[in-house]
């Protein structure tokens, strides 16, 4: 299996861990007058990036890596922002996140081609679901956005 494929999955790894923090903190602090409605969705996507974290260790183990597995690791490794900013309001938040998904979208795409090299058509299939949901997700968020 590639090093490189390893590699890619550990950060993975890293950008889900710091995904679902940002989230779960998004989760925590949305008000005003769509908190019942995003207090809910941001739950699920939290929970959904949490879920990831476990998904993209485990085939790293599958496919002979070693997940990394530290807070000090996770934010050497994420491509990602962490939340370094109280965000006041909604908009910001979804905006954000439209960010994100919109990069890992945009990694997940290299994922397939590290996957394809390595041939392993498994790690292409978990790569394109991931994208599929997280491309109805941005879709979805900006609708509600009005963008």
């Amino acid at each position: 299996m590639s090093n490189q494929l390893h590699t890619f999955l550990n950060q993975q790894v890293a950008n889900f861990a710091v995904l679902t923090e940002k989230l779960h903190h998004f989760h925590y602090y949305v008000n005003g007058s769509s908190f019942f409605t995003l207090h809910n969705e941001l739950r699920e996507e939290f929970k959904y990036s949490f879920e990831r974290v476990d998904d993209f260790s485990e085939r790293l183990l599958m496919v002979g890596g070693k997940p990394i597995t530290s807070l000090k690791e996770y934010l050497e490794h994420t491509t990602l922002v962490e939340n370094q900013k109280e965000f006041k309001d909604a908009q910001s938040m979804l905006e954000t996140v439209i960010k994100d998904y919109t990069q890992l979208v945009s990694e997940l795409k290299t994922g397939i081609e590290l996957a394809d090299a390595a041939n392993d058509p498994v790690s292409e299939d978990f790569f394109i679901g991931i994208i599929t949901y997280f491309e109805d997700r941005i879709w979805q968020f900006k609708s509600f956005l009005g963008k």
